[in-house]
């Protein structure tokens, strides 16, 4: 395996690009509505990846599609070299977007970050590509109060219990 010793990255015409015609990896409009607002809001800080010779975007073309709807001129790539087959940059193109989704969160350092970056003008939380329903799943700790008297009895009602064999309903016994 080519080791990578000097990386070339360049900024490159959108328009010479071409869209790599394997690409595995589908996208759902939140996603690109979320690589859209991200770009719109922080630029392009990431290159996208292609050969040398042929122009195929093998990695970011997601960001490919989205600089081209978003009329941007050009943006950074880094090269393959051309030595490099197209079998293994099919290869490193999987490998690219598997490994991405591999990963977890450090729901509490990011909880203190995204609090830390409140303090920013016009900053959304939903800015991270977050949606405000997964940030509270993370980060809120249900709180469980008392109730009075008359809903407790409401509460301590047991629900109805279907049998998936013969369709039996029946409450069940606490034995």
């Amino acid at each position: 395996m080519e080791q990578v010793t000097n990386l070339e990255v360049t900024l490159f015409d959108v328009d010479k690009l071409i869209p790599d015609p394997d690409n595995v990896r589908l996208h759902d409009d939140r996603n690109k509505d979320a690589l859209i607002r991200s770009i719109k809001r922080f630029g392009i800080r990431k290159p996208i990846v292609a050969h040398k010779t042929t122009n195929i975007v093998y990695a970011g073309n997601l960001t490919l599609e989205v600089a081209i709807e978003l009329d941007i001129k050009q943006i950074p790539v880094a090269w393959i070299p051309e030595t490099i087959p197209e079998s293994v940059c099919k290869a490193y193109a999987i490998a690219d977007n598997k490994t991405s989704e591999l990963g977890g969160w450090d729901t509490k350092q990011l909880e203190k970050v995204i609090a830390d970056l409140k303090v920013l003008p016009d900053f959304e939380p939903t800015d991270t590509g977050f949606s405000l329903d997964e940030l509270n799943d993370m980060f809120v700790i249900p709180t469980f109060e008392p109730v009075d008297k008359n809903e407790q009895p409401r509460l301590d009602q047991k629900k109805p219990v279907k049998c998936p064999n013969c369709g039996t309903e029946f409450v069940p016994d606490d034995r």
